[in-house]
């Protein structure tokens, strides 16, 4: 492995970026709690993400725009279809489980507080890191040095891995981020950019709880069942959950590869 190749500059990137995530969540730890500790962290983060592409691209300004990491013209456009496709798709899902398993939904009072603006900003700012970590600079090295396909998995398997350090079971991981992942990097690809990814991974994140898909304070409806759950009744739910992964990470890797032998075909 050259120390200066591609595969090297990836793998530096993302351990000292760990590593700048680990250290700056100890410190944090002694003053800050709860959605303030987050809202800093993922500051920090982000400012790290971008300091560190550089450092790992020869220090070269000009490379973040190269990547597509810096706003240009059409970034808002981008950014809000990101948005939308993210809803039409969190939506789809909803509207799924309602029809096929005895979940119904109710409204939920959420009172504005300084607790919810913490939370969109922070949902916000995290997707906007994780992007930057992981649909930018290591994202487009490795497609250059492997191509589409095989980065696209590369980035998925390590994005799984990274939600595990922070507490998620392997399962969670591997049927989430995996699979999602497949859907932010063809965004990625199709605008040479991360304002599409990064709307869509906003939507996404806030559907889930604001849906109360993934309960929170933040939820705007709570999913129940009429009367008691039933081991056979959670069993309905789960496999409906997880057959709408399946399906997606099956349409992710199909519309990968389409990509992959289009863009192979216009090559040659």
């Amino acid at each position: 492995m050259q120390l200066n190749g591609p595969l090297f500059k990836v793998l530096g990137f993302w351990i000292s970026f760990i590593v700048v995530l680990f250290v700056s969540g100890s410190v944090l730890n002694f003053g800050l709690s709860g959605l303030w500790h987050r809202a800093v962290y993922g500051v920090i983060g982000t400012a790290a993400a971008l300091l560190l592409t550089w450092l790992w691209s020869n220090r070269k300004w000009a490379s973040l725009q190269e990547y597509g990491l810096l706003w240009r013209k059409g970034s808002g456009k981008r950014l809000l279809l990101g948005l939308l496709i993210g809803t039409a798709l969190i939506l789809l899902m909803f509207m799924v489980l309602l029809v096929f398993t005895p979940l119904h939904i109710s409204p939920k009072k959420v009172q504005l507080s300084t607790e919810l603006f913490l939370w969109l900003f922070s949902l916000i700012v995290f997707a906007y890191l994780e992007e930057l970590a992981f649909r930018g600079m290591p994202f487009v090295e490795l497609t250059r040095k492997y191509g589409f396909l095989w980065s696209q998995f590369l980035v998925a398997f390590v994005f799984a891995i990274y939600h595990v350090n922070y507490g998620w079971s392997l399962q969670v991981a591997f049927m989430g981020p995996f699979v999602w992942s497949f859907i932010f990097g063809l965004a990625r690809q199709y605008t040479n950019g991360i304002a599409m990814p990064t709307g869509i991974h906003i939507a996404l994140n806030a559907g889930q709880i604001i849906l109360g898909l993934q309960p929170g304070e933040a939820s705007l409806f709570t999913l129940d069942v009429s009367g008691q759950i039933t081991p056979a009744i959670q069993s309905r739910i789960d496999v409906t959950g997880m057959a709408l992964q399946v399906a997606i990470a099956i349409a992710g890797i199909v519309l990968t590869y389409r990509y992959h032998k289009r863009s192979s075909i216009i090559a040659a």
